[in-house]
């Protein structure tokens, strides 16, 4: 296992994962032309009772599911944004966008098992 630490707004977090992983996660974020600190700020932001190890896990599968659904010959898709996008609009990303779609997904999967573990 590696670790990496970010920080998220005025908290710190050490974040560990196994090496394939964190090759995953530098792929994306590397084809994404995004930092570790805004991938992490996103997956936090979505409020999910995952870890941060765990949120990067989901995404980086959902990430390269996505990818590969949409491009078969896994050639990934580059978002260059001049402002943060906005992830509470979903009707304005892009069909091919693979981290918006993916962030998406993500929330919708949280919030999923979030309803399924409180049976309130």
């Amino acid at each position: 296992m590696k670790k990496r630490k970010v920080k998220i707004g005025e908290q710190r977090y050490l974040v560990q994962l196994e090496p394939y992983f964190w090759q995953s996660v530098d792929k994306i974020l590397d084809e994404e032309k995004i930092t570790f600190s805004f991938l992490c700020t996103e997956l936090n932001r979505l409020k999910t009772a995952y870890s941060l190890s765990k949120s990067l896990r989901l995404f980086t599968l959902i990430y390269f599911r996505n990818s590969a659904e949409q491009n078969p010959e896994l050639a990934y898709p580059t978002m260059v944004a001049e402002e943060p996008a906005n992830f509470e609009h979903p009707d304005d990303l892009a069909p091919d966008n693979t981290l918006m779609m993916s962030l998406l997904a993500f929330s919708q999967h949280a919030e999923h098992d979030d309803m399924l573990a409180d049976p309130a």
